[in-house]
Formats: C-alpha cells, structure tokens, sequence
C-alpha cells in the first residue's frame, strides 16, 4: 500500500501595502501662478490661465473661472480706466469692501452665486447649457454653450484595469438652468482644439445635478481601453440632454462649481497564503483618516484568516477604498497511490495526483515530471513541494511470475494404472480439457489431455498424449487338425513385440504341414504364451468349397459346408472373418450358408478365412482353419 507523508513549511509573514494615488494632479486647482496678471479685457473671467497644469479652450468670453478669496492680486497691475469699465460692466464692485472689492471671481461669494471650496481654498466654474435649452416660456431654443477644462494624467491608464473616476459639482444660486451636461472624457490624446470636443464622455451623472449647497460626487468606475493620458471635464458633445429652467435669475445659464477632481486605479489586490501564515496590510502612504472594514482606524491590519478586506483613506479630502482579497492555500494532498502488480515484460504509468497547480516533483529515480512509466518490480517514492508544504508517497510494483509448466512426454500406461499430472502452478486459473479445474489430474484411459492456465497477464497451454495397453489377450486354442495346407496362426494384440518358434517376429505366423508351434507375446507392462499343435487331418472330414459365386445364378449361390453323410455331427460351428479379423458371418448348423451377404448387403470379392470347430460321435473335437473365395 502506498504510504504518505505530510511535511509543513515555515511560519511566514507577510506585508502588503495598498499605493493608489490620484492620478489628476492638482485635483482641487490649489496651485496657482500667485505673479499672473489679468491683460486681456474684461479680466474677470480668465483668471482660469494661472492654474498651473490645467488647461481650456477659451476666448473672451467663454472661459472656465477660478474662484478663490485673494483673487484681486491678479488685478492689481491692470490700468485702473480699463479695470473699472470692467467693474461697471459686470457689476463686479463689493460694496462692502470699497477699498478693493472685486467679487466677480471670489469665494465664496462671487458673480455666479455662494458656494465654500469643498477642500483647500480654490474651486473653478463652468458654463453648461447644452444645444437644446427649455426655457423660461416653456419653448425649446439652441443656445449651447460650452466651456471645458483639461489635464494631463501624471501616469497613462493601463488597459484592462478598472479606475475611479470622480469629481464634485455644485449648481450655482444665480442659474437658471440645470441639467446632467457636465461629464468626464478619457482620452490617449488631447482634444484641445479651441472648439467643442465631439465626443461622448465617459463618466457623467446619470440625473440632473440641483443641489446649490452641497458638493455633489459625480463617480463611475471606468475599464481603461489602454494608453488613456489626458482627462476632459465640461460640458462635452451631450447632444441628447436637455436644459431645464429653473427660475429667473440674473445668470441667464446653467452654471456649476467643480472641485476635487480624482481618478484611482481600483486597486484590488489577490493574495494567497500558506496554511498559518498571516499577512499585513498597510494602507496607502500619505493618505489620512483610514478606515477598515472592520471599523478600525489604524494605518496597518493583520490578516490571519481568508476573507475581503478593503481600507478608505482620505487623499486631500478626496475619498477612496483599495480592496484585499485574502485566501489561503488549501493543505497540499496527493491522492493514494495503489500499490499494484504488473505483467512481465508490461509497465505502467505512475501518475502523482495532487490538488494544487504549481509544483515540484522528485522521484527516487530521479525524474521530475508528474508520472513515471516503469517496468520493473520495485518500491518507487514521490516527493510534491509546493510553497507552502511537501508531501511523499510511496508505491509498491510487483511483477506477477511467468507462467511455465510442463506435462511431460507423450507416456504409455499399463492396464490398470494411472498418471497423476501436478503441474504445480499456484499463480493461474486451471482448465482441463473435460472442463474441470483441479490442480491435480488423474489419467487411466487412453487419450489426448491438456492444460490451460491463464492469469491475467497471459495464458500458456500444454498437452500430453496417454495409451493406455489393455491386456493381452492369446488362446491359440486346442489341437488343429488342418486337411489343406498353407494355414496362417494370428496372435495379433494391439501395440505387442511377437516371437514364433521360428523367430519370426510377425503377429501372425504361416503353416505348411503339421507341427507344434508356439508364439510369446509381450509388451512393457507383460508376457504371455501358448503352445499349438497342427497335424493333417481328413477323417471323417468336411467337404468345404474353395469358392463360390453369390450371384443368384441357381449355381454354387453358397458357401455351403457339407459332412459325409456317414457321419454323424455332435457339435458344428463356424465362423467366417475378413481379412482384418472382423468376424462377418456365425453359424452352428450346416443348414444355415453364407450367401455371401453382411448385413443384408454383398460383401467384397476376395479371400475370406473361416475357423470352423466340430466333433463327430466317436471322435474327438478338431478344427479347420481354412480360406474360400468369393468371387461373382
């Protein structure tokens, strides 16, 4: 059986700390040119132009404007005739600050309305009436105006990757339109090009902003398509969206406040840990204010179990959550490996089954693949290393034994005895020839025998052919009174070694005149022998034909024995053979012929011998052995 072993790697700490920063730079437009100078006519509106990085698409009017409290700085160098035509062109004279009291750019209060800077000091505003404006009468009319403002992000978008996009908006008091125009266009070049920018932005608010004291978070989370470097936020080509009034006000527009402009990458970050290893999680450096999803406050967060961990930090007053994904390796397991037998002259596939992707293999052969093919019988060990932990196992190869046997040569069995076959093969399935199983066989008849033994790697078969010698069989019988000679004697037995009185070595011996003859007859298992004595005889004698012809002509039709009729027959039989021996005709009278006939059917022309025994009164028992032709 295979057998495991489990090994844990060391105790590890961990330490992960989230980076997201704002990609915008000066996302609440607190850097500034503080020695620009108003030089072109009305003045008020462009203060925009000393933003430092931001840029627009401007003339003399339509401008993006820069709201801050100090802003009169910028007008200090301005020829006083000119400035004060400006002043009494946009009312812009602070009646509570006479000395210098130029509110049209101002925070918070200025020409467009009141609204405080959501961080820092600085805020900017945008004109957004869109090309169809439903106006104070109720009818449509095309009074687009657009104003834009652009940068260039400090790192280009990587595509694939998600991003939070987000600026706030506020409506101005003195508007009297509002509508959703105001959006966000990334870009992998800039569109600046005096002019409206034709194309659809990809973060906007999905409802019309009409909030005039609360900054509003306009955020969507955006896929980068790659390469993304420049951000266009105003009131793009929104060809679908219309304007609605609001009420008479002394702004004929729909005016709105920007600030704090963001886009962070959504950092979400994967980890896996080792079965009891912990990790710490720090929160992005510079941010402030942190919050983790547990309601803790601290900078840092260790992590000892799996789970979604996410921390909000606080970026110049711009808010944003970076998300930690914490599992844990599962301990590394190697399924069982059985040990098992194989074939000679087979292999097999060892295959390390495991649970975990990346790992290390080291087998005692020295191969480091996940599977070996192997051949031979043996113990064979795996060793698995991941990370975290190593395991081992290890696997037993038999080889199951070659099956050889033998029943032995072909063998000759003596009458009344047996083989016992023990091929003595344990490994295998038996099957004899008669079907049976056993592991031992008994033979004592004549036959062919075999033997097939299979296991499940192959089967072998032998034979053995067995003779069984039945016993032998001679009675030459009692004295032979021969009339005509030639005579032949036969002591034929089956599978026997002969020796006549003569040597002559035949199963059968010829006879030309009287005498006493004797025959053995042996074989391996016994030897027997008898004695004959033939004397010529024609006493009160037989007349038995030569031949005959069975054709039904009315003329010597049969074989037919006759006795002179001066003689008295006290006990007649005869029998008449082939020339095998097969006995084919019996008789006990002298009336009963041969026709010549076997079964009702004609035999062969041919020689036939006869042995008839008879005894006549008076006299005693004689035989003839004789031959008569059968010819048609």
């Amino acid at each position: 059986m295979g057998k495991r072993k489990f090994i844990l790697l060391t105790f590890l700490i961990f330490c992960f700390a989230a980076s997201s920063q704002n990609l915008v730079p000066n996302p609440s437009f607190e850097d500034y040119d503080t020695s620009y100078t108003a030089t072109i006519f009305p003045y008020f509106n462009h203060t925009f132009e000393s933003i430092d990085i931001w840029r627009t698409e401007w003339d003399m009017f339509n401008t993006p404007d820069l709201f801050f409290e100090d802003n009169y700085m910028f007008f200090e160098d301005v020829d006083p005739d000119s400035l004060q035509m400006a002043i009494d062109l946009y009312n812009a004279l602070d009646s509570e600050n006479p000395s210098f009291g130029i509110n049209y750019a101002s925070s918070p209060a200025n020409y467009a309305g009141f609204q405080y800077p959501r961080t820092g000091s600085n805020y900017i505003g945008l004109r957004a009436e869109t090309s169809i404006v439903l106006n104070n009468n109720g009818s449509f009319s095309n009074n687009p105006y657009f104003e834009y403002i652009q940068v260039e992000l400090s790192d280009s978008l990587e595509a694939g990757k998600s991003y939070e996009v987000s600026f706030f908006i506020s409506l101005s008091e003195n508007s009297i339109f509002q509508n959703n125009s105001l959006g966000i266009l990334l870009s992998d070049q800039s569109e600046f090009n005096f002019g409206i920018i034709y194309e659809e932005p990809d973060i906007v608010s999905p409802d019309s902003i009409t909030s005039t004291e609360d900054w509003v978070e306009v955020k969507e989370n955006y896929i980068a398509q790659g390469g993304e470097k420049f951000l266009s936020l105003g009131n793009l080509n929104l060809t679908a969206i219309t304007d609605t009034f609001i009420s008479q006000g002394q702004f004929n527009a729909a005016y709105y406040y920007i600030d704090d402009v963001s886009v962070f990458e959504n950092r979400r970050i994967d980890t896996t840990l080792c079965p009891n290893d912990s990790i710490i999680l720090t929160a992005t450096p510079g941010s402030i204010n942190h919050l983790w999803q547990d309601g803790s406050i601290d900078s840092v967060f260790v992590v000892t179990e799996p789970g979604t961990y996410w921390c909000r930090g606080d970026y110049d007053n711009i808010f944003h959550t970076d998300t930690f994904i914490v599992n844990y390796y599962d301990p590394l397991t190697i399924s069982s490996i059985t040990d098992t037998t194989i074939c000679q002259d087979a292999s097999i596939e060892i295959i390390a089954t495991h649970n975990f992707d990346n790992v290390q293999y080291n087998w005692n052969t020295g191969d480091t693949t996940s599977s070996i093919t192997v051949s031979e019988a043996g113990q064979y060990s795996i060793s698995i290393t991941n990370i975290c932990q190593k395991q081992a196992n290890v696997i037993t190869i038999n080889q199951t034994p070659k099956l050889e046997f033998e029943l032995g040569n072909d063998t000759i069995l003596c009458h009344n005895t047996s083989l016992l076959l023990t091929p003595q093969i344990n490994d295998g399935e038996y099957n004899w020839q008669d079907g049976s199983n056993d592991l031992i066989y008994s033979i004592n008849s004549s036959g062919q025998y075999w033997l097939s033994v299979n296991n499940e790697c192959e089967t072998v078969t032998d034979v053995i052919n067995v003779t069984v010698l039945d016993s032998l069989e001679l009675d030459l019988g009692p004295e032979l009174e021969v009339c005509e000679f030639p005579i032949t004697i036969d002591a034929f037995n089956d599978k026997a070694q002969y020796l006549w009185q003569d040597g002559s070595q035949n199963n059968s011996i010829t006879i030309e005149d009287s005498s006493t003859i004797w025959v053995n007859v042996s074989n391996q298992c016994e030897s027997i022998s008898d004695t004959l004595k033939i004397k010529h005889f024609c006493g009160c004698n037989l007349f038995i034909p030569t031949a005959f012809t069975p054709n039904n002509d009315g003329e010597n039709d049969f074989f037919e024995v006759v006795i002179d009729p001066q003689c008295q027959l006290k006990k007649y039989s005869i029998s008449i053979y082939e020339r095998w021996g097969s006995e084919i005709f019996r008789s006990s009278g002298l009336t009963n012929k041969w026709n010549g006939e076997l079964k009702n059917k004609q035999v062969q022309n041919g020689l036939y011998t006869y042995y008839i025994n008879y005894q006549t009164y008076g006299n005693p028992k004689k035989q003839i052995l004789g031959k008569v032709l059968l010819t048609n």
